[in-house]
């Protein structure tokens, strides 16, 4: 009887440590970027997001501004183009939150770029010096970028710079601006 009790003791303990094994789905910010190859994955991300700022025919920033633009749509219009379109052709609004999806695109791209920068602090040591500059490089510009083109659409825009989940104010377009400016003298 002993023995059958040790031996289900044993098997069932044994089990305990093989079954333990860490998240094989999701990457988390402690698990994740570490290697180059992970922080190459990140910066991906970052591509990612910013693609869907840009690929929307209608509310991309090439979208937005091709439609408001009279030389992209002067000529050849007729009564049967999407209403969305006329409506940003003639500066209306259709829907209050018909600008929401380019906002959020936009800050998911920020924020990845965010966290790329904030993996490199917590974790640039295990990369080699020419990788952690190509890679910061790349998320700092990505970072400039977005907002470049998120302040020409919405002129003031919250500015983040962490992935810290706040809700600041609009900052002017000269505040977004001159921090670049700062950023890249400390460079």
């Amino acid at each position: 009887m002993h023995f059958v009790a040790i031996l289900t003791f044993a098997f069932f303990s044994s089990c305990g440590v093989f079954l333990r094994v860490g998240d094989l789905t999701e990457k988390t910010s402690a698990s994740f970027p570490l290697s180059e190859e992970d922080f190459d994955q990140a910066v991906a991300a970052v591509y990612s997001a910013q693609r869907r700022c840009y690929y929307n025919q209608i509310y991309s920033f090439t979208g937005l501004s091709n439609n408001m633009d009279d030389d992209h749509l002067a000529g050849g219009r007729t009564l049967f183009d999407d209403p969305q379109i006329r409506a940003q052709e003639r500066f209306q609004t259709r829907n209050l939150n018909e600008y929401q999806d380019p906002w959020n695109n936009y800050y998911t791209a920020i924020f990845r770029a965010n966290f790329v920068l904030e993996s490199l602090e917590a974790h640039g040591e295990t990369l080699t010096e020419s990788a952690k500059n190509r890679i910061e490089g790349q998320a700092r510009f990505l970072r400039a970028h977005l907002y470049y083109n998120l302040t020409r659409l919405f002129c003031e825009v919250p500015l983040k710079i962490t992935t810290e989940p706040n809700n600041p104010e609009r900052e002017s377009i000269d505040n977004i601006y001159s921090h670049y400016k700062r950023s890249e003298k400390r460079d």
